[in-house]
């Protein structure tokens, strides 16, 4: 009973794990319309797009696409404010439609205009609900206030002013567990010219209602076209178009199989030991049972005692499920108590 009761627990586990990792969609609405659009070099490693190539793969006009964009993971720097200690932000650097194609919206404010992107001198940003809640405490009039941020070198380097444009939904979910401040790109001109200087990580596309998977996957030759046309040094070999979960998931695909296999073998192995437990406790008490007959014992007593023996084994189960439940409430009443500030 204890290996059926591990491998029902890791059983458990790597479903959950599965499900949370490959299985359930992304949170973004119809997720199964983004698309992964991954460049990759004459190494075979997958390659940044600069400012150029992207713009000329998202300004393509195709019957797949309804909007493409790239967004970076960047970390920049909080300078200290009054009453608040200067403080390292991750950040998500971010291209013209990158809103539109994921579908994200701000609780409050707005989100950052197209002459706000590119070597503009225009700095916005856009905080996270949990960032704005934790630093600023939930201020009512943080749109509109300023605040000072230091960029990260690829970007031009150095700390500048930043309006505050809006602050995001909370239940916004940007690719990783935590995530403080969203930001257009911007960059010095010579580096947004650069056709050879790559400033987006990853570009996403969001396929037509009528285009599928395999529709977008047909146009990675007119993508790559496009994107050997804006110029750049650094050559790009091939161009996969994918799902944008299997993209993202890929590298963690063969371990997630490999757990749920070793899940499926434990819990077979505890199914195993419990069957033939069963058989040998049958067994046993046939022969416990013939013996009793053999020395005088009537079926009226055995009945008794079988049922005597099911009732004390019900009853402690009863009794078990009871103090369980009660310690949870006690538990909940408790947590409840701390979370009220009250």
């Amino acid at each position: 009973m204890l290996s059926l009761a591990v491998s029902l627990g890791g059983g458990a586990f790597a479903l959950s794990l599965n499900s949370a990792v490959l299985w359930r969609n992304l949170p973004f609405e119809n997720a199964r319309e983004l698309v992964s659009i991954d460049a990759r070099d004459n190494d075979g490693q997958r390659r940044w797009l600069s400012w150029s190539e992207l713009e000329s793969v998202a300004a393509l006009r195709t019957e797949f696409f309804e909007s493409v964009a790239g967004y970076t993971a960047a970390d920049f720097n909080a300078l200290s404010e009054p009453g608040l200690p200067p403080e390292p932000l991750s950040a998500t650097v971010v291209s013209p439609n990158f809103f539109r194609t994921f579908r994200i919206s701000a609780a409050q404010g707005q989100l950052p205009e197209s002459a706000t992107y590119g070597a503009s001198r225009d700095r916005v940003v856009l905080f996270t609900h949990d960032f704005w809640q934790r630093r600023y405490r939930g201020a009512t009039d943080i749109v509109g206030r300023t605040i000072r941020l230091s960029r990260p070198e690829y970007l031009g380097g150095g700390d500048e002013a930043y309006r505050v444009i809006g602050v995001l939904r909370s239940d916004t979910w940007l690719f990783w567990k935590d995530f403080d401040v969203v930001l257009p790109m911007q960059a010095e001109l010579s580096r947004i010219s650069d056709p050879s200087r790559g400033l987006f990580e990853r570009t996403v596309g969001r396929t037509t209602r009528d285009a599928g998977l395999s529709s977008a996957r047909s146009s990675g030759p007119i993508l790559l076209e496009r994107i050997r046309l804006a110029g750049s040094s650094r050559p790009v070999s091939s161009l996969s178009v994918s799902g944008l979960q299997d993209s993202m998931f890929a590298d963690l695909k063969p371990q997630m199989t490999v757990v749920l296999w070793l899940a499926a073998i434990v819990f077979f192995l505890a199914g195993t030991n419990v069957v033939i437990s069963t058989i040998a406790q049958a067994t046993e008490q046939r022969r416990s049972t013939a013996i009793r007959l053999a020395v005088g014992a009537n079926y009226t007593r055995l009945f008794g005692d079988t049922l005597r023996q099911h009732g004390i084994t019900r009853g402690t189960g009863t009794h078990a499920g009871a103090m369980a439940r009660r310690w949870r409430r006690i538990a909940d009443a408790r947590r409840l108590a701390l979370s009220d500030p009250r």
